[in-house]
C-alpha cells in the first residue's frame, strides 16, 4: 500500500558547497539519500515529493568542514501488508519454491503455498503440473500473489507469498 508521510532527516554537506546553488545542492543530495531505501514502520520511499520546511542556517560541525541541516519533507512510501494481492514476475526457480518480484517487493513462494500437483523440473527449471502441461510456472512468467506474512523488520520488502486461492496464480506466459 502507498502512503504520504512527512519525515525528518539530517543533510550533512561539505564547505565547498557553500555558494548560491546550496539549496539545489541540499535537495539533490537529500533525494539521493532517501529515496529507495527504507524508512523504517512507513515502508521503501519511493519519491520526495515536497521539501516542507525552508532552508535556514545549517549547524557548523566542530572539528568538520561541512555543515548539518535538518529537513523536513513529504515522500511517497510503499509497504506491503498481509493479505494484499499483486502481480508480480518469477525472477528466480528452486526445488523448494521461487522468488518473485512485484516493484520493490520481493516475495518468495514456498511449495507449501502452491497448488497440489505442481512438479518442480529440475532440468527446465519451471514448476509444472502434469495434468495441466500448458500451465507452466518458470522464469519471467506473470503471477497473481496474495501476501501471507511480511513481518521482517530488517526488510520490509521481502515478504512470504502464496498462489493458492481464487483468482491467484498463474496469469500470462512471458516466453
Amino acid at each position: 500500500m502507498f502512503f504520504i508521510a512527512t519525515l525528518r532527516q539530517n543533510i550533512f554537506i561539505a564547505a565547498k558547497y557553500f555558494r548560491k546553488g546550496l539549496r539545489k545542492d541540499l535537495i539533490s543530495n537529500l533525494i539521493n539519500n532517501v529515496e529507495g531505501y527504507n524508512a523504517g514502520p512507513f515502508g521503501s520511499i519511493i519519491m520526495v515529493i515536497e521539501i516542507c520546511n525552508k532552508f535556514g542556517d545549517g549547524k557548523l560541525l566542530v572539528g568538520t568542514p561541512s555543515a548539518m541541516y535538518n529537513l523536513t519533507y513529504k515522500a511517497i512510501t510503499f509497504r506491503a501488508f498481509k493479505g494484499e494481492v499483486f502481480d508480480a514476475i518469477i525472477t528466480n526457480l528452486t526445488n523448494v519454491g521461487f522468488f518473485s518480484e512485484a516493484g520493490l517487493l520481493q516475495i518468495f513462494i514456498s511449495k507449501n503455498q502452491m497448488p497440489f500437483g505442481l512438479v518442480y523440473s529440475e532440468n527446465k527449471k519451471i514448476f509444472i503440473d502434469p495434468m495441466k502441461p500448458k500451465e507452466k510456472l518458470g522464469k519471467d512468467t506473470v503471477i497473481r500473489i496474495r501476501i501471507i506474512s511480511s513481518k521482517n523488520e530488517k526488510n520490509p520488502n521481502h515478504v512470504l507469498g502464496t498462489i493458492n486461492g481464487q483468482c491467484l496464480g498463474l496469469l500470462t506466459k512471458m516466453y
